[in-house]
């Protein structure tokens, strides 16, 4: 009987209204039952972005949210089915969009005409054509933290709505993947006696030496080591290399004092683009939101869906080097100019040209090659953008 009831409650003919961004431009009215109600949703709401026209994701997603308007209550509420139901309407939509692919085509032109422009002021190009194009092997997800009113985000180019790598967090993943050669270079010395604590100061030290560091200020390595619980003295070979291992990263990626010799720059999708629904299943949410409650299965998973670059989606990335700052300090360096763009303690001088000359030395050759094989490692070995850890954002 009762569940019955419940089939009839379910089967009876409900009018739905919701609001896309605003109610004279975007509601959507429809009578359904409650078991059909978001098919229902799904079909109005692809007419609605058929007939509104909406060519950019990032204007749907910032301002037609669809929200659920109750007229007698005049309240209005996020219904995360209905999301995941935008979700699908805007996958299908977009998909096959040639909007959004002409957008793909004329920004691959604009980022053409960028690196033309920056190559005609004597930035050298590190990543070669055939070797600067990668594929997604996995999904990407960039900006998934960011504040948005669907809880999760997408980092999109704000004009033509195209998901996009910010250069910010090419530069910060590749720095941190040469932090991580950094600590290799001095596992060898670390006292394996030590505590957990100890161990935890000695990476932050490091950190602050890698990260904080100013590149014209006196690095004196010998005794910042000789004070973070290595187990034996560095050795002058083993100093010096470190020493200019420490200077090159200052050199490209910049320091608090010096801009960096290295423009990283957005990464775009090439030709075409796919995007995909994934999901977050939160099975705890009562335990990790309000007090004095434990983890039981009595709780149901609470999923938050979320808009991700499905695999097979081409990326193309571009990374240059300002040879003409290069070769100006360099020379500044060699003639001890009192003029020169930066003034140095003596004892940094010698190693700062010495590293400069060999970036410069064989048409840049060396340092391409170590770009090259930096930015492959990154991109197929650890992956760019969020939940990496879960094998997201790799490329081959």
């Amino acid at each position: 009987m009762n569940n019955k009831f419940r089939n009839n409650n379910r089967n009876q003919q409900n009018n739905y209204t919701y609001i896309l961004g605003n109610k004279k431009i975007g509601e959507i009215s429809f009578i359904s039952s409650e078991r059909e109600r978001y098919n229902s949703f799904s079909n109005k709401v692809n007419e609605k972005i058929n007939t509104l026209k909406v060519d950019s994701l990032v204007l749907l997603l910032s301002k037609f949210i669809p929200l659920y308007y109750q007229e007698n209550q005049n309240s209005i509420s996020l219904d995360t089915k209905i999301k995941n139901s935008f979700f699908y309407s805007i996958i299908d939509y977009f998909n096959r969009n040639q909007e959004l692919i002409n957008a793909i085509k004329n920004k691959e032109k604009h980022m053409k005409e960028i690196i033309e422009n920056l190559m005609n002021q004597d930035f050298i190009l590190l990543l070669n054509e055939n070797e600067n194009v990668f594929e997604t092997s996995s999904r990407l997800i960039v900006g998934l933290g960011s504040h948005h009113i669907l809880e999760t985000s997408l980092t999109l180019d704000h004009i033509n709505g195209i998901p996009f790598i910010p250069s910010s967090s090419i530069k910060g993943s590749l720095r941190a993947l040469y932090f991580q050669n950094f600590l290799y270079m001095l596992i060898n010395h670390i006292n394996p006696e030590n505590t957990q604590k100890l161990l935890t100061d000695f990476l932050k030290k490091l950190q602050d030496i890698f990260y904080d560091s100013l590149l014209f200020e006196h690095i004196n390595l010998q005794n910042i080591f000789n004070n973070l619980f290595f187990n034996q003295f560095l050795n002058k070979n083993e100093l010096e290399d470190i020493k200019k291992y420490l200077i090159k990263v200052f050199l490209l990626f910049g320091t608090q004092d010096f801009k960096g010799l290295l423009i990283f720059l957005d990464s775009y999708p090439v030709d075409t683009l796919i995007l995909d629904i994934d999901i977050i299943n939160t099975h705890y949410s009562e335990y990790y939101t309000k007090k004095d409650r434990i983890p039981g299965d009595w709780e149901e998973p609470k999923p938050i869906f979320f808009l991700t670059v499905a695999k097979k989606n081409k990326f193309k990335f571009n990374i240059l080097f300002d040879s003409y700052r290069a070769k100006k300090i360099t020379n500044c360096l060699k003639a001890n100019d009192k003029d020169c763009e930066i003034v140095l303690p003596k004892e940094l001088k010698d190693i700062i040209r010495d590293t400069l000359l060999e970036i410069l030395n064989n048409d840049f050759r060396d340092l391409k090659k170590e770009i090259t094989e930096m930015i492959r490692i990154l991109l197929k070995d650890v992956g760019i953008g969020a939940k990496t850890r879960l094998s997201y954002g790799t490329f081959k």
